[in-house]
């Protein structure tokens, strides 16, 4: 597999994924010269992947045997980024395998069908190195009425959290903007989401949102 940093799959092809990695084995240990001796390390092993992207649902058991994994576990535990486009049907997430994750984006839509999924929310809240947990959501609230119950449902939920975020997002990208959209530039779902504050509060009209925030 190659040393890539930031990954984007399809989400039937964890699979292979998981077989690439067994392969690869664990990579070494990170160097940690610099550190004074004596002082105990809770460091582990690294793949170079720090950013997963999963495109189309991903099979409700497949989390869960990546969790029984050592290889997948620290695979999952390199990783500061994860997106998940559909998690329809596999609302769990290892969330106590991802020790480094400092922003995850799920699909809101599947999150109002199945109030596991609220419960899982929670507890990747509960993440001490969570910066960023974004609601990703079809059209902007106003145009559609399970969006707009949907988003209110959330806001209503998670109002205390300043690290809820909204998306909006449909799958009508081009590569070249599917390229930006899960990178780490301006135009990625990280820098254009917005915060669920400024949703509750008024402060950003549709037409504002359209603007700035919608991907078409």
């Amino acid at each position: 597999m190659p040393q890539v940093i930031n990954l984007a799959l399809w989400g039937p092809y964890m699979w292979p994924l998981l077989e690439a990695l067994t392969e690869m084995g664990l990579p070494s240990t990170e160097d940690h010269s610099g550190q004074d001796a004596g002082q105990p390390t809770t460091a582990r092993p690294r793949f170079p992947c720090r950013s997963l992207h999963t495109f189309d649902h991903i099979p409700a058991t497949t989390f869960r045997t990546w969790s029984k994994s050592p290889i997948a576990q620290h695979f999952l535990g390199g990783l500061t980024h994860l997106r998940l486009e559909n998690c329809q049907m596999s609302p769990f997430i290892p969330v106590e395998h991802l020790t480094n994750i400092t922003h995850i984006a799920v699909p809101g839509l599947h999150l109002y069908s199945q109030r596991v999924l609220y419960e899982m929310l929670d507890s990747i809240l509960e993440l001490e190195t969570l910066q960023m947990l974004v609601v990703v959501l079809p059209p902007p609230p106003g145009e559609n009425d399970d969006v707009s119950r949907v988003g209110s449902s959330i806001v209503e939920e998670y109002y205390s959290f300043q690290s809820v975020y909204f998306a909006f997002r449909t799958g009508n990208l081009t590569p070249a903007e599917w390229q930006d959209d899960i990178g780490m530039g301006a135009g990625s779902i990280w820098n254009s989401s917005i915060p669920l504050r400024k949703l509750a509060d008024g402060s950003l009209t549709v037409e504002q949102l359209v603007a700035n925030n919608w991907r078409a």
